[in-house]
């Protein structure tokens, strides 16, 4: 049998990938990408900007930067999460790497159990069924769902199939189903 990370990289069965999407635009017009500090969004301090995107105080911001992580859409309209971290003055340290020029969309999280649920059904039936799944989700997600008392019904959704996972830095919401049956 072939190591794990060959099977996962090349998986010998059909297999589809679910991502949260959970939009306002702010563009980078100045960053500092060693830090990832980002100084202005369209010309204006970086704080201001995305305070005044998310509708709250700049006091208050650092208390919705889980509800309102901003994202890097890709060529297939995906987003990449970008998800601040701090306040540092007038600016903004992320995570991630942010680049001068990205446009970085304001997304608004659903209901995870939820949009996993229906996802991980519509998954499993155009696979026509499934022998496993690999669950990797960004550690704010996991916080989210612990705060939030949502752990249990969350593992609830994958009882029923063979679930590896953990938590990480830079993954949004990645879950991979194989294909086909555990018999």
């Amino acid at each position: 049998m072939a190591p794990l990370d060959q099977r996962l990289a090349a998986p010998d069965k059909p297999n589809a990938v679910l991502l949260a999407r959970h939009n306002l635009a702010l563009r980078v017009t100045d960053a500092d990408e060693r830090t990832r500090t980002v100084r202005t969004f369209d010309g204006r301090p970086a704080v201001q900007a995305y305070a005044d995107a998310v509708g709250v105080s700049i006091a208050e911001l650092p208390k919705r930067f889980r509800d309102h992580p901003v994202g890097l859409v890709t060529s297939d309209g995906e987003p990449f999460v970008r998800s601040p971290m701090q306040v540092k003055g007038s600016e903004l340290v992320f995570y991630c790497k942010v680049s001068v020029g990205m446009e970085l969309h304001l997304l608004r999280p659903r209901d995870i159990v939820e949009d996993t649920g229906r996802d991980l059904r519509a998954a499993i039936a155009s696979l026509g069924g499934c022998s496993g799944v690999i669950n990797f989700h960004c550690i704010l997600r996991t916080l989210e769902l612990e705060e939030k008392g949502m752990c249990p019904a969350y593992g609830g959704l994958f009882r029923d199939v063979p679930t590896i996972g953990l938590s990480t830095l830079r993954v949004f919401k990645s879950i991979t189903v194989t294909g086909g049956s555990t018999s």
